[in-house]
């Protein structure tokens, strides 16, 4: 926001590889809607293999009445090919870092959890 109270807004076009949009938002509601499904949020992470994409990560918190399997299955049908997650976590609540939701460092655990399987290899 600018002296004349001007708002600025930055967009950010994430996209996989194959100039796919991910939009967050939307997959997130989609998610949510899910059955089986408390709550639930993508993160983003850079792609090793391709620069400038991002790989959808997926964390959900069941609500108990269906498995992580069963839930993966549904949201093959409820997610566009290329919205669904490279991987599903399940977690038992939402980290919060500064009132928000740590999207950062759970994208930071899994960029380093994918360089430790790198140099495994």
């Amino acid at each position: 926001m600018n002296r004349e109270l001007c708002i600025f807004l930055v967009v950010v076009k994430s996209k996989r590889y194959g100039d796919k949009p991910l939009h967050v938002m939307r997959m997130e509601t989609k998610t949510v809607r899910t059955p089986g499904v408390k709550d639930g949020f993508f993160c983003l992470v850079p792609d090793q293999e391709h620069e400038g994409y991002y790989r959808p990560y997926l964390f959900v918190i069941l609500d108990g009445t269906k498995t992580l399997e069963e839930v993966a299955e549904l949201l093959k049908d409820t997610l566009e090919e290329h919205e669904y997650p490279v991987e599903i976590r399940e977690i038992t609540e939402r980290p919060y870092f500064h009132f928000k939701t740590d999207r950062k460092g759970l994208t930071a655990q899994i960029l380093k959890e994918l360089e430790q399987a790198k140099e495994k290899k």
